[in-house]
């Protein structure tokens, strides 16, 4: 009897940020980079230089609004937009982490890799390194280590790779600590580990959290209720940390969708 899986990449991409609407940075330049320009903005003054960085998907606004103000008062500090966003030229280059791992993994590929495993009925969802599949072999520690040898053999990368058997996804949608939060998918997070953590340290992630926060750990799934978005919580960037362990995070949506999915195949 073929085992139904799903599998997960990480890190590839931060899936599910609630982007929340900021003011705009004020005094924005750009400057000509030998070809493209690129969109900036620089205040304050001392050193350090504080470099501010948007990589998931979105502009300086977004990513730096409410912080960026703050931090300019004690020292000199930089941010600008990727191409594509803002007012950055256009280019036809990757800039997100979700369209690196399309570039460096397209979705064609990976069911491909994976049938050249010896995995059947394979499916995926969004191009962040989610698949489904079935398979008579029972081990998934053992198709957890072909599958990250051959991504990195044929595509010169090596993500950590976590398999869940269908029982483990059914009991952790189920096991939901927070199913109030469910109406509300992008507000909670399943992190899925590679281990039952040894010392989890929550009690740091209990200091660190927001008022809105709750979170709770269950066997190799932290689930995560953020109502103001993930972007900028501090508990949400500890987790891998204080656990002591990588994980990858889906949001409700897309473990619903899996789950969907999986069930599809009967």
């Amino acid at each position: 009897m073929a085992m139904r899986y799903l599998l997960l990449l990480i890190p590839l991409s931060l899936t599910g940020c609630s982007i929340a609407m900021v003011k705009p940075l004020a005094e924005k330049k750009t400057a000509d980079i030998g070809g493209p320009k690129l969109e900036y903005v620089m205040a304050g003054e001392g050193n350090p230089v504080i470099v501010f960085l948007s990589g998931y998907g979105a502009d300086i606004d977004t990513s730096w609004g409410r912080i960026f103000p703050e931090v300019k008062t004690i020292s000199m500090v930089f941010a600008y937009n990727r191409f594509n966003y803002g007012k950055s030229d256009k280019v036809d280059v990757p800039q997100t982490g979700t369209e690196i791992i399309a570039n460096l993994l397209p979705m064609k590929e990976w069911v491909c890799l994976l049938e050249k495993l010896g995995l059947n009925n394979v499916k995926t969802y969004i191009q962040s390194g989610n698949a489904v599949f079935q398979s008579k072999k029972t081990g998934a520690s053992e198709l957890s280590d072909r599958i990250g040898v051959a991504i990195r053999s044929g595509h010169g990368f090596a993500p950590h790779v976590i398999i869940l058997k269908w029982d483990e996804l059914k009991d952790a949608v189920e096991s939901n600590p927070y199913p109030k939060a469910e109406s509300e998918p992008k507000t909670l997070h399943l992190t899925f580990l590679a281990s039952v953590p040894e010392s989890p340290d929550l009690i740091t992630l209990q200091n660190i959290k927001k008022d809105s926060e709750r979170f709770a750990l269950k066997g190799k799934i932290f689930y995560l209720h953020a109502p103001e978005g993930i972007a900028r919580s501090k508990l949400f960037a500890r987790i891998e940390k204080s656990l002591g362990m990588s994980g990858t995070a889906r949001n409700w949506r897309s473990v619903s969708n899996i789950k969907s999915i999986a069930e599809q195949m009967g």
